[in-house]
C-alpha cells in the first residue's frame, strides 16, 4: 500500500504492507485503517483509490498481491 500527499502525512509513512488472506473488499481494509488512526480516517473519506493502477471503488476486491494506492484530494492548477 502506498500513501501520497496528505494521506502519507496522516499515516506517518508513505508505504505500508498489509497482509490479507485471500480476496478482501477494499472497504474492509479501509475500515481497519480508520480504526487505527483517526487523522487518516478523515483523509480516507475524501481519497481516491487505485488497485493495480486502476481506479477502485470501496466495494472492489483486492487480491493478496494487489498494489493499493491512496490518493488524497490534490489542489493546484
Amino acid at each position: 500500500m502506498e500513501f501520497f500527499g496528505a494521506a502519507a502525512s496522516a499515516a506517518g509513512c508513505s508505504e505500508r504492507d498489509i497482509q490479507v488472506d485471500g480476496r478482501v473488499v477494499l472497504s474492509t481494509v479501509l475500515n481497519a485503517l480508520r480504526q487505527e488512526n483517526s487523522e487518516l480516517a478523515r483523509v480516507l473519506e475524501h481519497s481516491t483509490f487505485l488497485v493495480d493502477g486502476v481506479r477502485a471503488q470501496r466495494d472492489s476486491l483486492l487480491e493478496p498481491q494487489s498494489e493499493l494506492h491512496v490518493l488524497p484530494p490534490f489542489a493546484g492548477g
